[in-house]
């Protein structure tokens, strides 16, 4: 969800990833992992608040073909769940969920004086962006909300950045400079 939606099979292939409506459906999904997501929120970010008159049957047509494009060993983690559907995914599997859970860690080791290992775990963080998130996705609600997730993690790091002593020891992508000029150029976008 750091940049562009890419989906991986169970073997680590990458699968491709479907445009338009069936892109913001399986990103919709993606960003509610492991939690049911009811017809209604799924048809407000798919059509936009317009959607059609039978949409629950339209939503099934297009769950239909979601499964075929992420392929067989993907295809069975979405699934129907009253009142609507539901993709099962671990939180390692998120890009997002993995830079949350490394800020918080980083803030730990900040919070027991572990310079190193702070500045390793933000520099592991930082490294997880690959562009404005949710990048190719025709949903600007969706990807508001991916940013608002993940910027409160982000300026944690930078927070903690220009906190840590001058002497301790920091990777490169650690300092706040660094911290900062990192958000400023993947952030523009929704600024």
């Amino acid at each position: 969800m750091l940049g562009p939606l890419r989906i991986c099979d169970d073997h680590g292939v990458t699968r491709p990833v479907p445009t338009g409506r069936g892109g913001v459906l399986l990103a919709a999904l993606i960003v509610h992992a492991g939690t049911v997501v009811s017809v209604d929120p799924l048809a407000d970010y798919v059509w936009n608040h317009d959607p059609p008159r039978q949409v629950r049957a339209a939503l099934q047509t297009m769950l239909t073909r979601l499964r075929q494009v992420v392929g067989a060993s993907v295809a069975p983690r979405i699934r129907t769940a009253a009142p609507g559907y539901v993709f099962d995914l671990r939180a390692d599997e998120l890009d997002l969920r993995r830079f949350e859970t490394l800020c918080e860690r980083g803030y730990a080791a900040y919070a027991a004086a572990d310079w190193d290992r702070a500045a390793s775990h933000f520099a592991d963080a930082l490294e997880l962006w690959q562009g404005e998130p949710l990048a190719g996705v025709e949903s600007d609600r969706l990807r508001l909300r991916v940013a608002g997730v993940a910027l409160g993690s982000a300026a944690l790091a930078a927070e903690v950045a220009v906190a840590m002593p001058p002497s301790a020891p920091r990777p490169a992508s650690a300092t706040a400079a660094s911290v900062t000029r990192s958000l400023r150029m993947k952030w523009v976008p929704f600024l």
